[in-house]
């Protein structure tokens, strides 16, 4: 039986379709910070975990090379052949029981193998998703499982954990942006040579620190305390309408959490009788359907104006796009309804993708190449041009995989044009925003 970590021509085969799906996945994607990975040694990956599967696909997309990846251990009851094809392990936690987690003491004798192969390997090292700028505890699994690469091996070759961190646009709209940066590698078998002053437990610790603020340099973060929901509300109107390339906007992000951070430290009662007004002005406009992304710049009404006239062009474009991705559509949306967790939504119109875009594609090349070809042929087109009769079904064929994501593009840009034509209409909201924005400044 092979190794999970040696060459497989089915996974690889069908490797670029889904690394196609994750990417239509997202309007924008980027990665950066790929120099930070050693090419000397043993490597683990430990990115912050914020969006179920689609975390490990961005992260798997990234790389032409093979990634082993860890995953939850319950969800091998219904699904391990999948996951296992698709190079995944089983990681017990602690909630599953302490006789269930000594299962990983076999798994991580596998995984030693890995890494000493030459294959990266990637864990979520928060040890569970959750949709929010800030990071839950390390856990002590990727640091346990560097420990024993490097008692293992560490003497031929080192081993290092590369922080990486994920941030999103969105951790809830299909097709938001995603990018991907690796930070600085920590070389554990340095670390160890380095400490022996220390115990087992205290390498541990320190190593899970060194994690930890690894991943929160790489996302837009706060602390996960009594004070994030304040801070957050101010944040956001502090930084509302930014565009622009998807590094210099975290950067952006990152100086304006600082500046909030700042400001709470050095009037803790200003800011948190101006957090509760940002609280209130972002229930009133999410009640009037008002989106932080009308807050900018720009006169509403020339932005109202524009978004019109390139609705009506891209019109007929979102109606084909609305007919063929109709079957995806329907599937995304039962399978969202049955998933109460909304950070698996994104999962899901994913797998819709994964699954029907070629059926689809095969349906409507049938009915196009079937029908059309007749009909353009004995009309005023097929005449002036025999070759239409042919072009025009290989165009429309040609679009359906793009129209899935030219859907939710369309429906969103819909959805910012109403938000911004609000807007221009309720001056109190208005003068809410900058008010708070003048006291932040």
């Amino acid at each position: 039986m092979a190794k999970i970590y040696q060459f497989d021509p089915f996974y690889y085969l069908l490797r670029p379709y889904v690394d196609y799906c994750t990417r239509s996945s997202y309007s924008r994607t980027k990665v950066s910070g790929e120099e930070n990975i050693p090419t000397d040694g043993a490597v683990i990956i430990a990115p912050n975990h914020t969006n179920t599967l689609l975390d490990a696909l961005v992260v798997l997309r990234a790389r032409r090379r093979s990634t082993v990846f860890g995953a939850r251990a319950d969800i091998f009851k219904k699904y391990g052949k999948i996951l296992t094809f698709l190079k995944m392990v089983p990681m017990v936690r602690v909630r599953d029981g302490l006789r269930e987690v000594e299962k990983n003491r076999e798994t991580n004798g596998q995984l030693v193998e890995v890494l000493e192969n030459g294959v990266p390997f990637c864990i979520f090292s928060e040890g569970k998703h959750r949709p929010k700028r800030s990071l839950l505890p390390i856990t002590k699994g990727v640091v346990r499982l560097a420990l024993e690469a490097n008692e293992s091996f560490g003497e031929r070759k080192p081993v290092y954990i590369v922080p990486a961190g994920i941030e999103y646009g969105d951790f809830f709209r299909f097709r938001s942006s995603s990018l991907l940066q690796y930070g600085k590698a920590i070389n554990v078998t340095e670390f160890v040579r380095e400490h022996t002053e220390m115990n087992e437990a205290q390498i541990q610790m320190a190593l899970r620190a060194e994690i930890a603020k690894g991943i929160s340099n790489l996302i837009t973060y706060f602390e996960d305390d009594e004070q994030f929901d304040p801070k957050w509300a101010i944040f956001r109107v502090l930084t509302a309408g930014r565009k622009g390339d998807l590094v210099r906007k975290l950067e952006s992000n990152k100086a304006a959490a600082a500046k909030v951070e700042a400001l709470f430290e050095q009037k803790p009662e200003e800011m948190a009788s101006l957090a509760q007004k940002a609280e209130a002005f972002h229930e009133e406009r999410k009640k009037e359907h008002i989106s932080m992304r009308s807050f900018r710049d720009t006169p509403l009404v020339i932005s109202a104006l524009w978004k019109l006239v390139a609705a009506i062009i891209g019109l007929p474009f979102f109606l084909l796009a609305g007919i063929t991705s109709l079957p995806l559509w329907i599937f995304a949306e039962l399978l969202c309804s049955k998933v109460k967790d909304k950070a698996f939504h994104n999962t899901m119109h994913f797998a819709s993708k994964l699954i029907f875009t070629p059926l689809i594609i095969i349906l409507w090349a049938g009915l196009t190449f079937g029908l059309l070809p007749g009909i353009i042929s004995h009309s005023s087109l097929g005449f002036a041009c025999p070759a239409l009769a042919w072009v025009i079904p290989t165009l429309l064929t040609a679009f359906v995989p793009f129209g899935y994501g030219i859907f939710y593009d369309y429906i969103e840009f819909l959805r910012i044009w109403f938000s911004d034509v609000r807007l221009s209409f309720n001056a109190r909201l208005k003068k809410q925003y900058k008010e708070i924005l003048s006291e932040i400044r």
